[in-house]
């Protein structure tokens, strides 16, 4: 019984000995590089080899990187030093190691705005945009509105508009980028007559008379009636009600 124990025992010592020793064949990783922004994040990286005990063996010092499992895990800090950084991140396994390249940037290298365009009533209003940006954003005066950028949250306020429609833009920056929102604001007036409620009669080209038959006649599309001018013809207006506002002129 004695020597039976002792068998197995050694077997299982062996077994130990032989997986201890083991070297591995591949160590590979599922990102080929890591990237961060200039305001720096965490990230984690999967390890995978055909053997176990992954080990960090070295980590530029602006990172903070340790192995948990098959996990790289990575945190980096807001990039403060004004310039690129780039290094490497080594990790090993049974021997073999693999070099994970590593970058921060300290310029912002996208800036983008959802929606790109905002249309409000003639009532005014509040809308909310989604910016996106690995930087710094800075927000551009505008005239007449009202601007806040709260995280990557932009909201835009106008207030009722009494006049004409206006339209403006809305910047946005941040280091060399930079984007743009288009901004209309229906307005009480209305756009196609400015107010008066009538516009060129198209007939006569606002004139009041058209030609017909070597003759001039008065347009009876905007007021005239049909007869030769000079003579009893009364001429139209040369206006026509606004199609519309109905005449209303807002």
């Amino acid at each position: 019984m004695k020597a039976k124990l002792f068998l197995c025992f050694a077997i299982m010592v062996m077994a130990i000995a032989h997986t201890s020793c083991k070297k591995a064949t591949y160590l590979k990783a599922d990102k080929q590089s890591i990237s961060f922004s200039r305001a720096g994040g965490s990230q984690s990286v999967v390890l995978s080899s055909d053997v176990e005990g992954f080990k960090l063996e070295s980590a530029p010092e602006w990172a903070e990187a340790t192995v948990e499992g098959n996990n790289l895990n990575v945190t980096v800090k807001e990039n403060d030093a004004k310039a690129l950084r780039t290094s490497t991140i080594v990790v090993s396994v049974s021997g073999m190691q693999l070099e994970i390249p590593i970058r921060q940037t300290y310029k912002a290298t996208y800036l983008r705005v959802n929606p790109s365009s905002v249309t409000f009533s003639k009532n005014g209003g509040e809308e909310t945009l989604q910016v996106e940006c690995d930087g710094d954003v800075n927000v551009g005066a505008a005239e007449d509105l009202t601007v806040t950028l709260e995280g990557n949250i932009l909201k835009i306020q106008a207030p009722a508009n009494s006049g004409s429609e206006k339209k403006a833009t809305v910047s946005l920056f941040a280091d060399a980028q930079k984007a743009v929102v288009a901004i209309i604001r229906e307005g009480s007036i209305c756009p196609t007559c400015g107010g008066s409620g009538k516009i060129r009669c198209k007939v006569c080209d606002g004139q009041g008379w058209e030609w017909g038959e070597g003759d001039r006649f008065s347009c009876m599309n905007c007021g005239g009636d049909g007869y030769i001018i000079p003579g009893s013809g009364l001429l139209g207006t040369g206006k026509v009600t606004c199609p519309t506002c109905h005449g209303t002129g807002h």
